[in-house]
């Protein structure tokens, strides 16, 4: 090899197959130099590139140079949430600025732990932070001691891999399915292709998102592998998750099929010519039984949840008398809005674990009293949701009525916080949530292991013999069978997945189940060897996604529902929330308006459980643009947003009376203003960093005191030209709130509509998945009916 081969690129050559501009070699560390580095500045334990995904890490290295340069008390290591995330890169962004640090930084990417952009800009810190001299009195414990929650040394799981948490506050085993784990996943990312072999999907954000069931060391290893596992296999590994709205491909049985693949093969139509799956009776009971707390559990999530729904429909009603009046206003409206979707998702998901144990009873039979306790919830729930289909009804007409809240109205009334309260609904949301999926987990565990005992009486393949005539050395035993019934099989993966389904030219296509050696299990439709049309995703003690798919990522239309009873229902574009969506949180925060790449951007609203609200414009997740904030002590600020915070001209109204109408930076007053006082006297000024520095009382509004040196008219003039400014500013913010809540407006009409096609995504959705359950329920019965006639084949 020459020399030169050894000589790495210029700082600036970009890479002829990625396309990426390499890095400035002068100071380049490998990934365990820059973590074992890290580790030492700040005394911790890391050993992955996405353990610094959550951005608290990134905030304590500034720290550790620039003292009080990062609000440290605002800081949270113990981060696990999407959005305690992004107000982790707040606090770092606001370091970066005032150090003049300038980098353009993908956050989302950097959130998701993607590892060339975390590298990258580990690279970038690790250049500029070592010309600087470290305080050697720097204490990296007692600083993290300081922060949100206090500090660890070993940072909690992404939000996207979080295996290792139990709701019931235990360590779950990696690879059993008992546990009951749960957190929001993100949402996946599409997966690269090209005109070769398809590559893996990686999951992305989201909301991506997000599972295995190794841990994460172990789960790169696997990725790193997976390209050769899906040669050895023959065709490509389904990933987790991976979506998409056409019809599958259904051909006609009697095609011939190309040899199996993957393992050892068994044809059932060898015993039996004439079996279609078709044709197989209902399964019979599995030797498997759910735990009887696992369906009494859902029993007491029914009723508990019935009872929350009696007791705030009321509340609901009586709320709607407001509408139009003196109080009504845009926190109020975000306060029913907000309400409406947590009771209307409450009762679709009671529904939904409603039919998920009548479902079990049919294979095992629940306790008579908890059955009779379950028939009773049932009918008391369709009568308590025709009840609010009702008033949903009257809330329609009232805001066709008064379409606009009342821009005088600055607060809500402390009559419409006791009667929006929703504490009780999201506590049955969660409730419900988590017996969803400990009832899907024990059934997905009685599904696999009956699966895998009729697929381990297959026989594997015998070696064939050597050179020399005699056996070969027998090699490892391949974990992939394979079990035919007509244009159906039964297949287990080399990496142990098992997929029971419909088949089409060698390939996935049609109705068909799923499961991943993780947890997860897809029931729906595929279309060439991966998810397409409809279908119903299940994460390992997360949550679930039911809607539309396209190429084995989230495409189109659906619902995403995690065990924590966060909630969102809307569109999405390449496996991310993109166009117009509807998410409440689990905290109780609620969201309307657009979205993405997983982001909010565009017209929104949200309304916060502090009684906060805010209308108006978004970008890139923050409030950008034009907009309405509403405080809730009664303040409100009408005017202009950059990043997030006020910036530009703006008008601020106190609760008291009081108003400035002026400039802003940075979330502060700063520049020229009109302000007056409760009794209507003004002044001009000049603020700087929030505080007055020069003001003239006014006379006359804006007619000039002959009195005044040309020096303080000047001033004064330019005091009135930011007023009028700031005004045209705040009128621009009440013109967008006013747009968003136009009963008959472009944005009211989208946000019904997309919440609509929504719901009848997941209506779809569920229905392949009842198809694709009904197939693989029917050949675990067949399979097992021939099980002894198949060990002799």
């Amino acid at each position: 090899m020459d020399q030169d081969d050894l000589t790495p690129p210029p700082s600036g050559y970009r890479s002829p197959t990625t396309g990426r501009t390499l890095p400035d070699y002068s100071y380049y560390a490998s990934r365990m130099e820059l973590i074992s580095w890290v580790n030492s500045l700040l005394d911790l334990s890391l050993t992955r590139l996405d353990e610094f995904a959550n951005g608290a890490v990134y905030c304590q290295m500034l720290d550790a140079y620039f003292s009080d340069t990062v609000p440290m008390h605002k800081v949270n290591f113990f981060a696990h949430e999407e959005y305690e995330y992004m107000s982790n890169y707040k606090q770092l962004q606001t370091g970066l600025t005032v150090l003049g640090m300038t980098r353009e930084l993908d956050i989302h990417k950097l959130m998701r732990g993607a590892p060339t952009d975390t590298l990258e800009f580990l690279q970038w810190l690790y250049k500029y932070l070592r010309k600087k001299r470290l305080d050697d009195t720097y204490d990296p414990r007692a600083r993290r001691a300081n922060t949100i929650k206090g500090g660890t040394d070993r940072l909690p799981p992404p939000f996207w891999d979080n295996q290792r948490f139990d709701v019931y506050g235990k360590d779950s085993l990696k690879t059993n399915y008992e546990g009951l784990n749960y957190s929001d996943p993100a949402p996946m990312r599409k997966s690269r292709t090209s005109s070769g072999r398809p590559h893996r999907q990686q999951r992305q954000d989201v909301h991506r998102v997000d599972s295995g069931d190794q841990s994460s060391e172990a789960r790169e290893q696997m990725e790193d592998s997976l390209e050769e596992v899906e040669e050895a296999i023959g065709e490509p590994v389904a990933e987790s998750p991976p979506m998409s709205e056409e019809a599958l491909v259904s051909e006609a049985s009697g095609e011939k099929r190309a040899p199996s693949p993957v393992g050892y093969s068994v044809d059932i139509r060898a015993v039996s010519s004439e079996a279609k799956v078709e044709d197989i009776p209902a399964p019979v009971p599995l030797s498997y039984q759910v735990p009887s707390e696992v369906s009494a559990g859902g029993v007491v999530a029914i009723t508990e949840a019935l009872a929350a729904l009696q007791a705030v429909l009321p509340k609901f009603k009586s709320l709607l008398t407001d509408l139009g009046q003196e109080s009504d206003s845009y926190a109020y409206r975000g306060k029913v809005r907000s309400m409406r979707d947590v009771f209307n998702t409450l009762t679709c998901h009671c529904a939904l674990l409603l039919g998920d144990l009548e479902g079990l009873h049919k294979i095992q039979p629940i306790d008579p009293e908890a059955l009779a306790r379950l028939s009773a919830a049932g009918d008391e729930m369709s009568k308590v949701d025709g009840k609010f289909q009702e008033a949903v009804a009257e809330l329609k007409q009232a805001e066709e009525a008064h379409p606009v809240p009342q821009r005088n109205t600055i607060s809500i009334t402390d009559r419409q916080k006791a009667l929006s309260d929703t504490r009780g609904l999201d506590g049955a949301m969660r409730k419900v949530g988590a017996a969803q999926a400990a009832l899907a987990q024990a059934l997905l565990k009685g599904a696999v292991e009956g699966s895998r005992a009729i697929l381990d009486a297959v026989p594997p393949e015998k070696p064939k013999n050597g050179k020399n005539g005699k056996d070969d050395e027998p090699k490892k035993e391949s974990l992939s069978r394979t079990i035919r019934i007509g244009d159906f099989q039964m297949r287990r993966l080399k990496n142990g997945d098992i997929y029971k389904g419909r088949y089409v030219r060698s390939k996935k296509n049609g109705e068909g189940v799923y499961q991943f050696m993780n947890g997860d299990v897809y029931e729906g439709d595929f279309k060439d060897d991966r998810m397409g049309g409809y279908g119903l995703y299940t994460f390992s003690h997360e949550g679930r996604y039911e809607g539309q798919w396209e190429r084995a990522v989230y495409e189109g239309v659906g619902t995403e529902t995690f065990a924590r009873g966060s909630t969102y229902h809307g569109e999405y574009s390449g496996g991310m929330r993109s166009g117009w969506g509807v998410c409440r949180y689990y905290n109780g925060d609620y969201y309307e308006g657009k979205w993405k790449q997983g982001l909010r951007d565009g017209q929104g609203m949200q309304q916060c459980t502090d009684d906060s609200n805010y209308v108006g414009d978004y970008q890139g997740g923050k409030r950008h643009g034009f907009g309405v904030y509403s405080f809730p002590n009664g303040d409100r600020y009408l005017g202009e947003y950059e990043k997030d915070i006020p910036h530009g001209d703006g008008v601020y109204l106190f609760a008291s009376g009081q108003k400035y109408e002026g400039q802003w930076r940075s979330g502060k007053k700063h520049g020229w203003c009109i302000y007056t006082i409760e009794t209507g006297e003004q002044w001009a000024g000049e603020w700087v960093e929030g505080k007055p520095q020069w003001v003239q009382g006014l006379v006359d509004g804006e007619v000039m005191d002959s009195r005044w040196t040309s020096e303080i008219c000047g001033k004064v003039r330019m005091a009135w030209d930011a007023c009028h400014r700031a005004q045209e500013a705040a009128r621009q913010g009440g013109d967008r709130a006013d747009e968003h809540w136009m009963a008959d407006g472009a944005t009211q009409k989208a946000i019904q509509d997309v919440l609509q096609r929504a719901s009848s995504a997941a209506a779809a959705a569920q229905d392949a998945r009842k198809k694709a359950t009904d197939v693989a329920s029917k050949l675990d019965t067949l399979a097992r009916n021939q099980e002894n006639s198949v060990t002799t084949l």
